[in-house]
């Protein structure tokens, strides 16, 4: 049970083919897309369980072809296309992240 509402308002697909992956927290996952779109994949638990996933679109960043989450509250996009992106980062609530890297990634909230 995917929950898409926030990527957009159609029932567009998300390919995860050449994606990259960073947890942000225990619950909440960076998905890099080849095309640059940068998603939060955020873990709904019961408990222990999984019990649903909530995929939300929050920018569009470098097609990265490594992603790195470090010291807590940095990402470093690595790529062979374009230069590579060091990313500040802060985790304003549980489900919002607000990312701090000038105009190159807009925050959707």
């Amino acid at each position: 049970n995917v929950n898409n509402n926030n990527v957009n308002n159609n029932n567009s697909a998300v390919s995860l083919e050449t994606s990259q992956a960073t947890f942000l927290t225990d619950l909440s996952i960076l998905l890099c897309l080849k095309n640059g779109d940068l998603y939060i994949l955020n873990l709904i638990v019961d408990g222990i369980s999984p019990i649903s996933l909530k995929l939300r679109k929050v920018g569009t960043s470098i097609r990265a072809s490594c992603v790195s989450r470090f010291r807590n509250n940095f990402l470093f996009l690595g790529s062979r296309f374009a230069d590579s992106l060091l990313i500040r980062f802060q985790i304003t609530q549980l489900k919002q992240i607000k990312v701090d890297e000038g105009n190159n990634i807009n925050n959707n909230n």
